[in-house]
């Protein structure tokens, strides 16, 4: 479809990390955060995913019935934590719930309650945003592969959020968008 007949364009921003410590460490991120970069990036903003984690095979180190301290593998995959919207945007809440349902990711019954995880944590004050996620024993680059991410989730999440991008694609932008929240407090 030409550029000039599309609702929206689509942006994949691919980060350093936000695990590394130290001087010079997740630049990416707080070159994201700099006001006049937020201000450039995010202002047609209607949606960011943070698709870290997608899915992980379920495990359990020392089930009751089990011996030994060893972790042991099921053959499904777990339910995730998530973050779709917050409060604010409860549009985007209804949106992903109906998605992630249809397309049988497991969710915890409720959304996180603390601000999302991961690099969308930088943003979610200021662009919309969705995210499932849960990692259990096996996560990131040296732990998650084929074999401690079942297709099926990923096949599910990936489906999921290509629903969700087109659900909110058909909505105005001022659906989502909203003044830059404060930061929280503990």
């Amino acid at each position: 479809m030409p550029q000039a007949r599309r609702r929206r364009t689509m942006v994949f921003i691919g980060l350093d990390g936000h695990h590394n410590t130290g001087p010079g460490s997740a630049v990416g991120g707080v070159w994201l955060n700099e006001p006049a970069n937020k201000a450039k990036l995010f202002a047609k903003t209607a949606l960011s995913i943070n698709c870290e984690h997608p899915s992980t095979i379920q495990t359990y180190v020392r089930p009751r019935y089990l011996a030994g301290d060893v972790v042991h593998w099921s053959n499904m995959y777990t339910a995730q934590q998530w973050y779709a919207g917050g409060p604010s945007r409860p549009e985007l809440t209804t949106i992903s719930v109906k998605a992630f349902k249809e397309f049988g990711v497991p969710l915890l019954t409720e959304p996180n309650p603390r601000p999302p995880a991961g690099d969308l944590g930088r943003l979610y004050r200021f662009t919309p945003g969705v995210a499932t996620s849960e990692f259990f024993h096996y996560f990131h680059t040296d732990r998650e592969t084929p074999d401690t991410v079942p297709w099926t989730g990923l096949q599910a999440t990936t489906r999921a959020y290509a629903k969700i991008i087109d659900e909110v694609n058909k909505q105005p932008l001022r659906t989502f968008q909203r003044p830059e929240e404060p930061v929280p407090t503990r």
